[in-house]
């Protein structure tokens, strides 16, 4: 994110692939300008019917801290629910931002969705949605710096669309690289905790039966 003073000064990351040190600067854009930005809503609940369909509908407390790319999906309304209420149906590969209760979490949908209103989604974006939904992640304290409001804190569409970003020629393999070598490590990430689980697992069993649990 750059400031208003430099926000045309050209810009490159601290570290790069080999293969891209000559490619140039990114490109200081406006979020606003290359993604489209809508918000969510939440269906009358005094109308039981309309939490009887198909179409999956989250909350800010379905998204995981820990990954971008798991949804915990429980609840699921009609056609009719959304069109009465403020919620859309958001395309498969968009970024579900959180931009209340529980600020910066984001995930991508891999299939249409709803969403409450404590989402801010990035839609129909030309870039790679794993780049730009790790690109945001690595900022989120500037989500958190938005946080305004008495009650419920959080950040507006327009602080989003305000939002300038350097990014890469959108033809660049650049970003799939990034991608790609961040998706890998996470997937390493998640090997080695299930089988941290598992030692926990196994340590919590051995101890429960090398000693005796009976207590006078």
């Amino acid at each position: 994110m750059r400031s208003k003073s430099d926000k045309k000064k050209p810009l490159v990351p601290s570290l790069r692939f080999p293969e891209f040190r000559e490619a140039g600067a990114w490109e200081i854009k406006r979020l606003g300008k290359v993604l489209d930005i809508t918000g969510g809503g939440t269906p009358s609940r005094k109308n039981p019917d309309f939490w009887k369909g198909d179409i999956p509908w989250v909350s800010s407390s379905d998204i995981s801290a820990d990954s971008i790319k798991e949804i915990s999906i429980t609840k699921f309304i009609t056609p009719e629910a959304i069109k009465k209420s403020a919620t859309k149906l958001i395309p498969k590969n968009s970024i579900l931002l959180v931009s209340r209760v529980g600020v910066g979490k984001l995930a991508i949908t891999r299939k249409p969705i709803c969403t409450s209103q404590d989402f801010t989604n990035l839609t129909h974006h030309q870039y790679n949605v794993l780049f730009l939904a790790y690109y945001l992640r690595s900022i989120s304290h500037v989500f958190e710096s938005f946080n305004q409001g008495m009650a419920i804190k959080g950040f507006t569409k327009e602080n989003v669309e305000s939002l300038s970003l350097a990014l890469p020629d959108v033809k660049s393999d650049e970003q799939q690289k990034i991608a790609h070598c961040l998706s890998s490590l996470d997937e390493v990430i998640g090997l080695e905790s299930h089988k941290l689980d598992a030692l926990k697992n196994l340590k919590k069993g051995l101890m429960q039966q090398l000693f005796p649990q009976d207590v006078a």
